[in-house]
C-alpha cells in the first residue's frame, strides 16, 4: 500500500540540511555549478578548494589559473571599463608593481587575502597617498561577500582547520571557487584575480606637482609601458 519503501543500502537518505538549504538560498549558485556537489565538489563544497588549508597553497592555485597576471592599463578614462574602481598605494614602487604586473600580491582587510578596491576615491584614499583610478573588467565574477560565508559552512564539520582558515579568507575562498573577488555590502571590492581589472595611466605632470619624489620611478614606468 503506502508504505515506504527504504533507499538502496538502508538507513536514512535524507539530504544534509546544510547544503540543501545552502543551494536554495545561495543567488550564485549557477548553471556552472558553483557552490554546488555537481561541480566534482563534495556536499557543497566546490572542488576548487581542494585540501587548501592555508595561504601559500591558495595563492599557489590561484597564480596556475593565471589570476596574477597584470592588469590592462590604459592611456584615456574613456577606455576604463564602466564599474569605476580606485585604489591607492603607501608607496611608488608599489604602484609601479601593481601596474607593470609584478610580484602576484594580496594586501588584508576585512575580506582576508585580496586587492582591495573602492568605489569612492575617498574610501581608497585612506590606504595611502599614490592613487590609481581604474575599472572592474565587464566579465568580472564578484560574489556577494555574505554569499561566500553562507557557502562554506559545508567546510565547518567536514574541515575545521579548512572552516577555520576560510572565515578569515572568504576573498580566497571566492577565488578557489571560480570567482574573481568578493563585494561588502559597503561597495568595497576584494579582487583577486589581477587581470580583471584596469587601470588608467597616472597623470605624469600631476604627479610632478604633488609628488615630486615619485617622479623619478614613474617616468621609468611609464616609458616601459608605452
Amino acid at each position: 500500500g503506502g508504505e515506504k519503501k527504504p533507499p538502496p543500502g538502508g538507513g536514512n537518505a535524507e539530504p544534509e540540511p546544510e547544503d540543501d538549504q545552502l543551494e536554495k538560498a545561495n543567488p550564485n549558485h549557477d548553471e556552472l555549478g558553483r557552490f554546488a556537489s555537481g561541480d566534482g565538489g563534495v556536499g557543497g563544497i566546490p572542488a576548487g578548494i581542494g585540501s587548501v588549508s592555508d595561504e601559500a597553497g591558495a595563492l599557489k592555485v590561484l597564480s596556475a589559473r593565471g589570476f596574477g597576471g597584470a592588469p590592462t592599463v590604459v592611456s584615456a578614462a574613456s577606455d576604463l571599463p564602466s564599474t569605476k574602481v580606485f585604489r591607492a598605494f603607501q608607496s611608488a614602487e608599489a604602484l609601479e608593481i601593481e601596474l607593470s604586473g609584478g610580484a602576484y600580491r594580496l594586501g588584508g582587510g576585512l575580506m582576508g587575502r585580496a586587492i582591495y578596491v573602492g568605489d569612492k576615491p575617498g574610501r581608497a584614499a585612506t590606504y595611502g597617498t599614490h592613487k590609481l583610478r581604474g575599472g572592474l573588467r565587464a566579465d568580472a565574477k564578484i560574489a556577494d561577500i555574505d554569499d561566500i560565508y553562507g557557502a562554506m559552512r559545508s567546510l565547518r564539520l567536514r574541515s575545521p582547520q579548512q572552516f577555520k582558515f576560510f572565515q578569515r579568507n572568504p576573498a580566497l575562498y571566492a577565488g578557489l571557487a571560480g570567482y574573481d573577488g568578493v563585494r561588502d555590502p559597503s561597495g568595497q571590492v576584494g579582487v583577486v584575480n589581477r587581470t580583471k581589472l584596469a587601470w588608467l595611466r597616472p597623470d605624469i605632470e600631476k604627479m610632478e606637482d604633488d609628488q615630486p619624489c615619485t617622479l623619478y620611478v614613474m617616468r621609468r614606468l611609464l616609458n616601459a609601458c608605452a
